[in-house]
């Protein structure tokens, strides 16, 4: 159906003489090494609510974005919510159908997620949790199109949370064993003399011991969320938080001061559980 080296040309027909496009694979998009910005050059004309960024950018918007960019040469890792949500947006649409539907049928319904989906009808929140920022004023619930939900659109729970995180420490026992064996490969080696690298999307490094761990973090203005885990020594964490982190929350740990945030906590707890196991 597709494969790691397949250029995005192949997906959209309007890419077809986009130099980008047609030398920038999906196994780039999916390590973070298509020298892509955190946002679209367009993304930001098109917000209309500050609290609420990624509700209007759509399909229209993404194809003239994508037609815009120019082709980076050894370019290196380099996090980026445009190149995972065009992921999520070419692999939904080669198969036809919504991300949610693609997410539910490929990963949720397979690992017993019957909570999880994300939130594209755009309908009430219902059963929500409020969320708040940093300091405690209530924020609402970002919203989604297909376009770029593939960076941030699912919404969960904390036992579909740990569903998940059993299925990749069960030894892929699961029904996605093969498939999450790859994922967690290292597929391009960020800092080699540190171990530190990325497989499909998880971030890895080497423990001192010679184990691995893996991990992944995520955030909109009034949630936050974490997971990890150190397949060898089988044990992990999910964190989620109805409380965003603010730009102190980031800075401060960067020159020595400590602040606490869903991120410093699950760095304090990954020490502890993972040095200790």
């Amino acid at each position: 159906m597709w494969s790691r080296s397949d250029r995005l040309s192949t997906f959209v027909p309007e890419w077809s003489s986009s130099s980008f496009a047609n030398q920038t694979t999906l196994l780039e998009l999916v390590t973070h090494t298509a020298g892509l910005p955190d946002v679209p050059g367009n993304f930001r004309s098109a917000i209309t609510d500050r609290l609420n960024p990624y509700a209007n950018y759509d399909d229209t918007r993404l194809i003239e974005a994508v037609l815009s960019e120019s082709p980076k040469k050894n370019s290196k890792h380099r996090y980026s919510n445009y190149g995972f949500g065009l992921l999520g947006w070419l692999l939904s649409r080669r198969l036809g159908i919504s991300l949610n539907e693609a997410l539910a049928g490929h990963i949720f319904n397979p690992l017993g997620m019957t909570d999880s989906g994300t939130g594209m009808s755009r309908q009430p929140a219902g059963q929500l949790l409020p969320v708040f920022n940093s300091k405690g004023k209530p924020m609402r619930h970002w919203d989604f199109f297909d376009t770029l939900g593939g960076a941030g659109a699912v919404r969960s729970t904390i036992t579909d949370m740990l569903n998940y995180l059993d299925a990749h420490l069960s030894h892929f026992d699961s029904p996605l064993g093969p498939a999450i064996a790859e994922c967690l490969e290292e597929h391009y080696a960020m800092m080699p003399g540190r171990g530190i690298g990325i497989g499909f999307g998880w971030m890895r490094y080497k423990e001192k011991d010679g184990t691995t761990t893996h991990w992944h973090n995520g955030g909109t203005y009034g949630s936050s969320s974490f997971i990890t885990f150190n397949r060898e020594k089988e044990m992990g964490l999910v964190i989620l938080s109805n409380h965003g982190s603010s730009i102190w929350s980031q800075i401060a740990p960067l020159i020595g001061i400590p602040v606490m945030s869903v991120d410093h906590l699950a760095t304090m707890l990954t020490k502890k559980l993972f040095m200790e196991g």
